[in-house]
This record gives C-alpha cells, sequence and structure tokens, in this order.
C-alpha cells in the first residue's frame, strides 16, 4: 500500500493514505443543461461547511448575518444567451449573492439578464440561503443593498421572521421626507467623521404592517472634495438644489443623503454602523470576480454560465473554509507562543489571527511551489527550501487529517 507523505528538506510528513486508484466514472450530465444541479451542488456544499465549522469549534447556533448585494459582469457578443444592456449601457449578465457573513460564505447565488428590473429571483436567492443555514442558527438578519429594494422581498423577510436593514434608492419622496426632520434631530454617527444621522418613519407603497424606520445619514462634503464627473458616486448622493448652489460657488459644502429602511428595534447610531458594514459583501464579490473566475463569463447559453457561476461560488467557499482553517492553526500556534514566553505579542491576538483574503490562502496553501514524487511505494510532497510560509502549510495541512467527520 501507497503511503503518500509531505515532505521539505529532510523533514517528511504523511499526507494521507492511497489503496488504489479509484475507478473510472462516466461524464456527469452537461451542468449547463440542469441548473437544479448547480443549486445541489452548492447546497451539498454548505453541508461539508457545517462538518468543518463543527471541527474547528465554531458554533452554528449563534446570531447569522445575510448579506445580499448584486454585481454586473460586463460580456461580449451578440449571441450571448441572456446577457442584454445595463444602465451603464454594458452588455451584461447580474449576479445575485447571498452571503453568510460571519463565516464569509456564499450561501446562494442567481444569474439573471443586466436590464432586468424586478425581483423574483431575488426571493429565490433568500430561500435557498436560508435553506443553506444549520438547522440550529440563532436568529437572522439581513443587510440589502438597493437593487433589492422590494415590498415584495421585504414581505417575504417578514414571512420568514428576518429583520432587515435596505439602503434605498434616492427618489424624490425620501428627500421629501428628509427636509420634515428637524434640524435638532440630527446627531454624530458612529465611527464616520462628518456623518450625522436622524430618523423618521416610511411606509413603502404595499407594505401591509406597521410603518418601518427610516434611517437618514448625511455626510458633509467640502466643495473642492466634489467629482466634476458627474457619474461620480460621491457626487450622486448630493441633492440636485444643493448641487445648483455648489457649482454655482454659492455654498463652502454640502451634504450627501445615503436612507435606510429597516424593521429592527435598537439604537439608530448603531443600526446604521452595522448596516454600513455591510460593505464586506463587496469585498466577497471582488474576491469571487478577481480570484476565483467570476470576472467573465465565457460560455454562449445563459444555463451554462449558471454552470460557470456555481464553479466559481465552489471556489470561493472552499477558499473560505481553508482561510477558517488557518485562522485555526493561526490560534493554536499563538496559544503555543503565549504557553512559551510570559511576554505579550507585540500585537492583538484578533489582529494577528484574523481572517485572509482570498489572494493570501491561495499563496500559503494552493499556489505553492513543489514536487510530487513517488518513492519506496510513498507519494511525497517535496516542498521548496526557501519557501517561509511552508510551517502554515504543514500545519494545515496536518490540522485537517485531524478531522474526524467526513469533511
Amino acid at each position: 500500500m501507497a503511503r503518500p507523505v509531505l515532505a521539505r528538506g529532510r523533514h517528511e510528513q504523511p499526507i494521507g493514505q492511497r489503496d488504489q486508484p479509484p475507478p473510472a466514472r462516466k461524464a456527469p450530465p452537461h451542468l449547463g443543461e440542469r441548473p437544479r444541479q448547480c443549486q445541489a451542488a452548492v447546497s451539498e456544499l454548505a453541508k461539508l461547511a457545517e462538518e468543518v465549522d463543527g471541527e474547528l469549534g465554531l458554533t452554528a447556533s449563534g446570531p447569522v448575518t445575510l448579506d445580499l448585494d448584486s454585481s454586473d459582469t460586463e460580456v461580449y457578443g451578440r449571441l450571448k444567451q441572456g446577457a442584454a444592456f445595463n444602465h451603464r449601457g454594458q452588455r451584461s449578465y447580474d449576479s445575485q449573492v447571498a452571503t453568510w457573513a460571519e463565516r464569509r460564505r456564499i450561501l446562494a447565488a442567481e444569474l439573471r439578464s443586466g436590464n432586468l428590473t424586478d425581483h423574483p429571483t431575488a426571493i429565490k436567492v433568500l430561500r435557498r440561503a436560508l435553506k443553506a443555514l444549520p438547522v440550529e442558527h440563532g436568529p437572522v438578519r439581513a443587510r440589502i443593498d438597493s437593487g433589492f429594494e422590494s415590498v415584495a422581498f421585504f414581505m417575504e423577510m417578514r414571512r420568514r421572521e428576518v429583520g432587515f436593514t435596505c439602503s434605498l434608492k434616492r427618489t424624490p419622496a425620501l428627500h421629501r421626507l428628509r427636509t420634515s426632520i428637524s434640524s435638532r434631530s440630527w446627531r454624530p454617527a458612529m465611527l464616520m467623521p462628518q456623518a450625522e444621522i436622524a430618523e423618521t418613519s416610511h411606509t413603502p407603497k404595499g407594505w401591509e404592517h406597521e410603518p418601518l424606520r427610516l434611517i437618514v445619514r448625511r455626510v458633509r462634503i467640502p466643495v473642492d472634495e466634489l467629482s466634476e464627473d458627474p457619474r461620480s458616486r460621491r457626487r450622486r448622493t448630493v441633492p440636485a438644489e444643493q448641487l445648483a448652489l455648489a457649482l454655482k460657488g454659492r455654498v463652502e459644502y454640502v451634504y450627501g443623503y445615503s436612507f435606510i429602511l429597516t424593521d429592527l428595534a435598537g439604537d439608530a447610531a448603531e443600526i446604521e454602523l452595522w448596516h454600513r458594514q455591510r460593505g464586506q459583501m463587496e469585498e466577497r464579490v471582488k474576491e469571487i470576480k478577481l480570484g476565483d473566475g467570476l470576472l467573465h463569463f465565457p460560455l454562449a447559453t445563459l444555463d451554462a454560465n449558471r454552470a460557470w457561476q456555481t464553479a466559481a461560488v465552489i471556489a470561493h467557499n472552499l477558499i473560505a473554509l481553508l482561510s477558517a482553517v488557518v485562522v485555526d492553526v493561526n490560534h493554536r500556534r499563538l496559544r503555543e507562543q503565549l504557553e512559551q514566553s510570559p511576554e505579550p505579542p507585540p500585537r492583538p491576538a484578533a489582529t494577528r489571527v484574523a481572517a485572509h483574503n482570498t489572494r493570501l490562502v491561495r499563496r500559503w496553501l494552493l499556489a505553492v511551489p513543489g514536487r510530487v514524487l513517488h518513492s519506496g511505494r510513498r507519494v511525497v510532497l517535496r516542498l521548496a527550501e526557501s519557501m517561509l510560509w511552508a510551517a502554515t502549510f504543514i500545519a494545515a495541512y496536518q490540522r485537517l487529517r485531524l478531522f474526524t467527520s467526513s469533511a
């Protein structure tokens, strides 16, 4: 029986057992023709991730934060099925993604045409994300992008007992509500200089329950910091009347406004800060695009590109699991260092073992220079002598081999 080992220089470590090559399997049906198989693949990985969480001591009964966002991906070719021009004039697909913020994993994703404005798929994404959570999970709250703004979506979350905050589009009706707020109601926002918040109530058209809370945030912007590009994101937060005064040089500063609709109880400043932290979702989208293959959709049909997106989601979640393993390994190594030395670490432990990004995990554990050797009925992975993070690689591999579950 072959006994694989992991080696670096003169040091060798077992990497697993291999009795004989697995029997050949027939190629599975084309995933592009079976969208449900794509959903099933993500669901099965979610079950595997639960086992990994258990091995790492991560409890499943805590509160859950879902981040829901959408992202356009530009594609090329008139024959690209399902692609359409978005509001920026780009031929694109629209990816709708639901992420478990505490675990940094994507629970559900949907791909649709880039010019759709209705939200039937958003409800499907929410349902699949909730179904992918562990059975014993705690209360669920959702942070939602304005692309999901829909009374039907809000009603679905109420039926599912999911509390939510949602960024709203800056409409004239909301600005009229904003002007009705007393000047004494504004107070400083948390951890955001030059920002203030105030609160009022708002009932979206078609909402059949109690009036919802509307949190308004305004940020003071000096006129000389405004971009000359009318498409600038910051400039679009400024009301038209204030922008006109700024362009005429009649004011020294203006305010940029944001509107957050919520049914959560609690201090408005804390809720606004919690909602603002949904910027982590943009990091997940950036990682899955730049590191996991979702920067383009190379296939011809919409279903085939859904399969491509599924592969990217699986790759992202696997790297997120590896990241959790690295964090666990670093915690263990830090505890050992503290036991051996009475000196405190130079930085707080939370900073030293923070969750790693996709690029770092790929460099540490995946894009590793080495050679696979077969010698003496053993399989040996020989790492480069100059590999600076070899200790992390070996420790992470050994930690994975200690898993007792099927993970």
